[in-house]
């Protein structure tokens, strides 16, 4: 028996039951709330967030299992079980359409059987609290990463503006010391010289608003966040010779900036990776975004072939890469879904696409994300 460290809420209107059971709950339990309905137990639920929810089915106006359904659309792990007389198939059919973890059927005349039941339930508590720290360090390895590369593009980019500032200045040291300085000379170089720092000190904001530790939703632009990434990724793009071809309507929604820009980020690189194999061919990459439905699309897609059927169907494991192992850890594609599954509540899907640009047939991987259009 595990000990006594979680809280548990235990929903259930008929006394006689609660008066049998509350003691031996107590016993196992660090902390122990006992809602008399559904709409009741949905309250505590969200006052006390409890460890492990336990209900009856029976209950006035809202069943037990309707209660359990609202609950897991907040969080799909939440260990549920059910304490119930109640047999039928279509109850045990519903219970797994739910997600509940246990169904126990009374009498229960052993003690041991709820202990061991309850025990259950804790013991996928302690798993569910097991993969969400793993999930935390992947997250935070990932984003550790995609720091690492942005910084990379900025110091990659930043190689021409410390060029023109430095020119600039040996400029004006050099005619100062040959007696041809004037104030014309001095004005025109010092509105270059600030034109090119006042775009250094807007590359760092960019790279400072969307890499803070904040994942408060709030609403943000998705067109201009897009244009300020390639923004940051100019530099190497034009280095690599990787053309970006942009359709983008202009969409606001309430999300994370941070984690937005994450998920493009990731889903940019593995496109930049795909399309460098292309040593003698056009490296394209295509990102439309657009809404319907009250969704909204993600779409980005390159011309690097497409990706191995055994790839495309581990793309989204932790560690898995299709690059070297000395190049990448594998974890970017996992947080992207991580992020875009549970954060915005949306899907990710992976295929290889033909399709044909400017009269001419490529292949490429196609990654298409979409999500609630939240205002």
């Amino acid at each position: 028996m595990l000990s006594s460290k979680f809280t548990l809420l235990y929903v259930e209107n008929d006394p006689c039951t609660i008066k049998k059971f509350q003691p031996i709950l107590e016993n196992i339990t660090k902390e122990l709330y006992i809602a008399k309905s559904a709409e009741e137990g949905l309250e505590f639920y969200l006052k006390y967030t409890p460890d492990i929810v336990l209900t009856g089915i029976g209950l006035p106006k809202m069943d037990g299992l309707d209660m359990a359904r609202k609950i897991k659309s907040t969080d799909l792990h939440k260990p549920i079980g059910v304490l119930t007389h109640i047999e039928e198939i279509s109850y045990l059919e519903r219970a797994i359409d739910v997600g509940i973890n246990e169904y126990i059927v009374k009498p229960v005349d052993d003690d041991e059987i709820l202990k061991r039941a309850i025990n259950h339930l804790a013991k996928n508590l302690e798993f569910d609290i097991n993969i969400q720290k793993e999930r935390q360090l992947l997250c935070q390895q990932a984003k550790i990463e995609a720091i690492v590369d942005i910084l990379s593009n900025i110091a990659h980019q930043w190689r021409q503006p410390l060029s023109i500032i430095s020119t600039a200045a040996s400029g004006i040291k050099l005619q100062q010391e040959f007696n041809t300085l004037n104030d014309e000379v001095i004005l025109h170089t010092s509105d270059e010289i600030i034109k090119t720092t006042k775009h250094l000190s807007e590359v760092i904001d960019t790279f400072r608003n969307v890499f803070n530790n904040k994942s408060t939703k709030e609403l943000i632009d998705i067109k201009t966040l897009i244009l300020k990434t390639m923004d940051m990724l100019k530099a190497k793009l034009y280095d690599y010779n990787i053309e970006i071809i942009l359709q983008l309507d202009d969409i606001k929604a309430r999300y994370s900036e941070s984690e937005m820009f994450q998920v493009l980020l990731n889903i940019l690189d593995n496109a930049k990776d795909s399309v460098l194999k292309n040593e003698d061919d056009e490296r394209l990459i295509f990102i439309k975004l657009y809404k319907k439905d009250e969704q909204i699309y993600l779409n980005i897609y390159d011309n690097g072939g497409g990706i191995s059927e055994n790839a495309i169907e581990r793309i989204f494991e932790p560690y898995f890469t299709t690059k070297h192992q000395s190049q990448d850890r594998g974890v970017s594609m996992y947080v992207t879904r991580e992020i875009v599954t549970n954060n915005f509540k949306g899907n990710i899907h992976v295929e290889n696409k033909n399709y044909t640009y400017n009269s001419k047939q490529y292949t490429g991987a196609d990654i298409l994300v979409s999500f609630p259009l939240t205002t």
